[in-house]
């Protein structure tokens, strides 16, 4: 990224969370919708059977490409058994049909969910238009059969290149009018295969995994699944060798709602990250931090080894037709300043010259790119004590990492970004308290309250009550919006305290407020009220007797100490 003015490249990877929006259910419903549409036909008994078995060999539930794999290969049983359905030697599958295959049946369910029949239900897609404007041809490289994207294209007037004319045909995707180039390296509902036609696309509505050509011989859908770990042919094989190609260069990839499991494809990603140390993945999915965790971060989970992605994938833990209205804007575009402002402060530092880390860590903060935050914050490239002067920065940086790693599953990460939170609030409201008794009309006493103030300092500047709640408010929406596109919003449990800190400055936020005020506010005691009447009078006639400041931090500590308490974060969190 040290090209000024070149942009990196944005590449998407779409997976099946993509097209659960357009009602394209997702791998694992694929499997229970196609298992309730046969409970009643004659195969219900032995799809049930079959899908039980895989449960129990796996011990959980199984996804369609599963499915996939095991009935292709119950057709070919003869050839490549499946031991776990045979028992003394025996098939257990009486039911099942040689000459009907259930795998015919469970590929006509999927072209039938796979094709889109209302257009209103690709317009979540709508904000690719902007990444298309800037990118164009934007490459989308897709895992899915369904046809979301071919049909995005028609809707928005694009133009888009598969690979194919009518036949396969490569050569298009070098096409100068291409909007958008769509690889689709598992193949598509639309695309067929014949031994005399070969490869070719019939953008047709049937519901039929196979069709018949004038010619008399019928052409097979082409789906390919990820167990097939050697069944890459063409056209899938110059997909994914592009796939491989474009990686080395590509800037960012985006991979929406795809948890890796083809392996060849993950080697492939592992490859180019070592190659290309300038890539970065973003990953979009609700379960975004587990996905990086148990597939990315490591190249073997068990023994902890890590990949060449560790520290360079930014989870972001929302669904994808939620996120994708920020997503250039509010996640692409920080990221790309934040990267380049981090070469240019890598520069400087091998050159010996001051380096700006806080222009880097903002933006990379606002991008949730939350690894990089807390490895800059690890190499103390910001001073995170220096409360008087970079109190904002501190509070944003603390939280954005802390958030991040709680809404992704890594309370551990996030515990000590968490205390440092509310550490550095404890310092601006409990410690740094400031309370100025004024006289004002009818010989009343008002009060104005300040924070952060360093009393051994006077020319420090200080925070205003409608400063620092505005503040405030502002991170708490920002953690509101995203958990909004969250499926599990408990990550905000662990930010009550910053909710009921935001209330509590209510009472300051419109400047001074009098005694009286003070008194119906707070709901103070019989005695508590006295105490304070009596110091108003010994104020009056002595201002320089600090007593009544005093005793109204007193009583302002004792609301806000519980709330800066330095617990563990629930694990449900």
């Amino acid at each position: 990224m040290e090209n000024k003015g070149v942009v990196p490249e944005t590449v998407f990877l779409f997976g099946a969370g993509a097209s659960v929006c357009a009602g394209v259910p997702d791998t694992f419903r694929f499997v229970k919708e196609f298992e309730n549409a046969t409970r009643l036909n004659e195969l219900g008994s032995t799809v049930k059977k079959i899908i039980e078995i895989l449960k129990s060999w796996h011990g959980k539930d199984i996804d369609v490409e599963l499915l996939l794999d095991t009935l292709t290969k119950l057709d070919t049983k003869d050839q490549e058994p499946l031991l776990r359905f045979f028992q003394n030697a025996e098939f257990v599958l009486e039911g099942y049909s040689d000459k009907y295959p259930i795998v015919k049946d469970l590929k006509d369910f999927i072209k039938n969910k796979a094709i889109i029949h209302d257009q209103t239900m690709i317009r979540y897609l709508e904000p690719l238009l902007g990444f298309v404007e800037e990118n164009r041809p934007l490459k989308i490289f897709s895992l899915n059969y369904d046809t979301c994207v071919e049909q995005f294209c028609t809707m928005y007037r694009l133009q888009y290149q598969d690979g194919f004319d009518i036949n396969w045909n490569p050569a298009v995707f070098e096409r100068a009018d291409a909007d958008i180039l769509l690889f689709k390296m598992h193949g598509s509902v639309i695309w067929f295969r014949s031994d005399q036609a070969g490869y070719m696309k019939l953008p047709i509505m049937t519901d039929e995994s196979s069709v018949k050509l004038i010619t008399g011989e019928r052409a097979e859908s082409l789906m390919l699944y990820p167990m097939q770990k050697t069944g890459y042919e063409e056209p899938l094989l110059e997909l994914v060798t592009r796939f491989r190609t474009i990686l080395h260069k590509c800037g960012v990839l985006i991979v929406i709602g795809y948890s890796f499991r083809d392996d060849h494809l993950l080697k492939i990603l592992f490859d180019a990250a070592r190659g290309n140390p300038e890539l970065v993945v973003m990953l979009v999915d609700p379960q975004a931090g587990l996905i990086y965790q148990n597939k990315l971060r490591y190249f073997d989970p068990q023994s902890k080894i890590p990949s060449s992605l560790e520290g360079r994938v930014v989870c972001l833990p929302y669904k994808f037709e939620d996120a994708l209205q920020y997503l250039k804007n509010d996640y692409l575009n920080p990221l790309r300043a934040g990267l380049s402002s981090f070469s240019t402060c890598r520069s400087s530092e091998r050159r010996g010259y001051p380096a700006r880390w806080l222009e880097c860590l903002i933006p990379l903060a606002n991008a949730e790119y939350i690894d990089k935050v807390a490895m800059l914050l690890h190499e103390e490239k910001v001073d995170v004590n220096d409360i008087a002067e970079q109190w904002k920065t501190i509070i944003e940086l603390h939280l954005k990492v802390a958030f991040n790693y709680i809404a992704n599953k890594r309370q551990d990460d996030a515990e000590p970004y968490l205390n440092k939170l509310k550490k550095t609030l404890k310092t601006i409201i409990y410690n740094r308290m400031s309370v100025e008794p004024i006289r004002i009309d009818g010989g009343q006493v008002a009060f104005n309250v300040r924070f952060n103030v360093i009393k051994s300092d006077p020319n420090m500047p200080y925070v205003a009550p409608q400063a620092l709640q505005g503040f405030l408010d502002e991170q708490h929406e920002f953690m509101v919006t995203r958990s909004g596109m969250m499926t599990d919003t408990s990550a905000m449990v662990a930010f009550k305290f910053l909710r009921n800190l935001i209330s509590y400055l209510d009472l300051f936020s419109s400047g001074r407020f009098t005694l009286s005020d003070y008194h119906s506010v707070r709901e103070l005691s019989t005695d508590e009220i006295e105490t304070l009447d009596n110091l108003k009078e010994e104020w009056t006639k002595n201002e320089a007797d600090h007593r009544l400041s005093d005793k109204i931090i007193e009583l302002e500590r004792r609301l806000t100490g519980p709330l800066f308490t330095l617990t563990g974060i629930p694990p449900d969190s």
